[in-house]
């Protein structure tokens, strides 16, 4: 099986801004302890989820955003498996690739190699909690997880697939344009990539990328895992109490509010 990979995008390092919100600081107690051989799917049984411009362009930032927000609303059962062509509910590759080059400053929100760029995810999530990308409304709310451990498992397990962002190698390239799983352990990356996690087991992940899930070691995650965050949505942001799965979202997007009025 041959696979082309697409382009990188995301700005290698953890996000100043991203970092700044913390899901561990705003969380009413711990999580539960979460058994080490439990499986998370959230694939949704879905096979396809458009490659949104990422084949042509560095808008992983864009595109993983749109696949982490689709995958959680079918895993919520809020939409229909596999609806990625319903243009009323989630946004057309054209959509997708005109807001990412709008971010980017491009005239007009036209593709112009001048402006690809890529972003800093935790940018890139202040600017989606204002701006919609076509029918997505814009994001409620966002805050950094640990990339691994008991906080980590808890996080996924909790809320979903969690906005990855992750670090690429050239072998990496190589193996999923052969249909490989990602297992290389080399660090010579050649870039920064957005991948959400979308499931887990003892043995295997599997992120979403380039229209696809592709699956990874853990030896391969425990070297190319950089940042990650939990995505909520507006309604979440407004759970009664201002606290929405433990975390007390009420104080969350004050104090992300409050940020962006020093920028």
């Amino acid at each position: 099986m041959t696979r082309q990979a697409g382009k990188l995008g995301r700005k290698m390092g953890v996000s100043e801004i991203g970092s700044k919100f913390k899901l561990s600081d705003y969380l009413v107690d711990p999580f539960p302890n979460v058994n080490p051989d439990s499986t998370f799917d959230g694939t949704c049984g879905a096979t396809e989820l458009g490659m949104l411009g990422n084949d042509q362009y560095g808008c992983c930032v864009w595109a993983g955003y749109v696949h982490t927000r689709m995958l959680n609303a079918w895993l919520a059962k809020e939409q229909p498996v596999g609806n990625i062509n319903d243009t009323s509910v989630w946004p057309t590759e054209e959509q997708v690739v005109t807001s990412y080059f709008i971010y980017e400053g491009s005239p007009g929100g036209q593709p112009d190699p001048a402006y690809d760029n890529g972003a800093d995810i935790g940018e890139a999530l202040l600017w989606f909690m204002d701006n919609s990308i076509g029918p997505l409304g814009p994001l409620g709310g966002f805050a950094q997880v640990n990339d691994f451990g008991e906080m980590y498992e808890g996080a996924i397990q909790t809320f979903g697939v969690i906005y990855d962002g992750i670090l690429v190698s050239q072998e990496m390239m190589n193996e999923f344009s052969a249909g490989q799983p990602w297992s290389s352990t080399a660090t010579d990356w050649i870039g920064g990539h957005c991948a959400p996690h979308a499931y887990r087991s003892p043995k295997v992940g599997k992120a979403a990328t380039w229209a696809q899930f592709e699956e990874f070691t853990w030896p391969n995650w425990q070297v190319t895992r950089e940042e990650a965050y939990v995505l909520f949505t507006p309604e979440q942001m407004k759970a009664p109490g201002g606290v929405f799965n433990g975390v007390q979202v009420a104080k969350l997007e004050a104090d992300i509010k409050a940020l962006k009025g020093t920028l």
